[in-house]
């Protein structure tokens, strides 16, 4: 009688290698060695979808005519995991060649869908950043055409990251928000955690000029972040943001709150140096509220923090910080020399050098050497031009427009205020582009 039992994997591997007259020694190719067929034809391991690939290669057969669909089903998801772990720990290149391998087979089990939205991811984390956006639209496309909300959403999120990360900041904030419409437009019971989108969408939308708008995602990833029973770091970074959004739109004392909540936040995550850098975000808004004293009793602590640390463009900004403080209270000579500490620790050509000429020309003409501050301003603004730094422009052209007219030249200082209205209607373009992306 014959016996109808089924063979299992290891057996059908078994029985194709002796038809062909092959041995064991035979199949090793690459990762297959001969004691690993041999666990394998014993059923001794599962192999993976990989591994069962390049063996049915050898022997002449499809992988589907080795496993059964159950088998083959489980040995592509055992793969997929596999890639989804070198995703998480950063292997993008490993990862990749396992996903390719899959959306290629002959039959897969897996969505391709699904598998093309961490191909894209394992591309971006191996550098190939343009095949990554490719293929992060092709999935875009499918996702709004097929209505598939879930794979919109996770698409969305991880094409923004990659555009934020180039500093393609109106794309990266268009992929942000269509990332929290498909997530708004998941089925009832359904639910996402939208804290990291909206965090993310936030830093661009001010980022493109437009401060009341990004006060509205921070305040929603706050509130979200805040509902958590333990402190995160997310949770901190966006106390820091909040602190910003609040100063710049005039509301000092709930600017100072966050700026405070976001240290405590910090200190209680271990997270030294983001407290220190959370610290000067205080010292900031304290100035900027007017506070000057209460600045300046932080900063000496930040700044040492900082040497301790070794960052020098974070204590470029520490001093330039403290410059402007002794500069609010008339500590001119102070003023001067804690300026003068930024230009060696900052990149010759970044927004710092850009800020510590901008103080220089200040502090000159606080003390009325107004030529001195004419030439700082004219090494500022052409600094912040090579860098495209509209918003920080503006600043300077109204400063040079005072300094004019401290001089007494009022054709120049008509020429700033020219400057000075086209520069911030550029920046008006920017924020109303920011509300129509958000």
């Amino acid at each position: 009688m014959t016996d109808m039992t089924p063979l299992t994997l290891g057996a059908k591997i078994r029985a194709l290698r002796l038809a062909k007259g092959l041995t064991q020694g035979e199949l090793t190719r690459g990762e297959i060695t001969p004691g690993l067929i041999s666990q394998i034809e014993s059923d001794r391991i599962a192999p993976s979808f990989r591994v069962i690939s390049l063996l049915a290669e050898q022997l002449g057969v499809a992988p589907q005519e080795i496993m059964s669909d159950v088998e083959a089903r489980a040995s592509q998801l055992q793969t997929l995991r596999q890639a989804r772990e070198l995703l998480g720990a950063g292997r993008g290149a490993a990862a990749a060649v396992l996903l390719q391998q899959l959306t290629e087979s002959e039959l897969c089990y897996i969505p391709l869908m699904e598998l093309t939205v961490d191909l894209a991811y394992a591309h971006r984390l191996a550098g190939r950043l343009e095949e990554a956006a490719d293929l992060y639209e092709l999935v875009e496309q499918h996702a709004l055409a097929n209505n598939d909300q879930m794979l919109g959403h996770i698409c969305m999120s991880r094409m923004g990251e990659l555009h934020y990360s180039q500093g393609r900041l109106s794309i990266a904030a268009y992929a942000y928000r269509k990332a929290l419409e498909f997530a708004y437009a998941l089925p009832a019971g359904v639910t996402q955690p939208l804290h990291a989108i909206q965090k993310n969408l936030s830093i661009c939308i001010y980022r493109l000029g437009n401060a009341e708008l990004a006060l509205t995602y921070a305040k929603q990833a706050y509130d979200e972040l805040s509902a958590a029973s333990e402190p995160s770091p997310d949770q901190a970074e966006t106390a820091h943001i909040l602190s910003v959004l609040f100063t710049e739109l005039g509301m000092a004392e709930k600017g100072s709150e966050m700026a405070a909540a976001a240290v405590t936040l910090y200190r209680r995550l271990g997270m030294e140096a983001q407290a220190v850098d959370a610290k000067l975000n205080q010292a900031i808004v304290l100035r900027e509220s007017g506070d000057y004293t209460a600045a300046l009793n932080l900063l000496p602590t930040v700044i040492a923090d900082y040497y301790r640390l070794g960052r020098s463009t974070y204590l470029a900004n520490a001093w330039s910080e403290r410059a402007l403080c002794e500069l609010a209270i008339g500590a001119l000579d102070d003023a001067e020399r804690s300026v003068e500490r930024c230009f060696p620790l900052a990149a010759p050509e970044s927004a710092e050098t850009v800020e510590a000429w901008r103080i220089r020309g200040l502090v000159a003409a606080a003390a009325g050497r107004l030529p001195a501050a004419a030439r700082a301003m004219e090494q500022a603004e052409k600094l912040a031009v090579q860098l495209d730094l509209p918003t920080t422009l503006r600043q300077i052209a109204q400063d040079q427009m005072g300094i004019f007219e401290q001089e007494g030249d009022a054709a120049q200082a008509d020429l700033c205020r020219e400057r000075l209205l086209a520069l911030t209607a550029q920046v008006g373009l920017r924020k109303q582009l920011a509300a129509v992306i958000g």
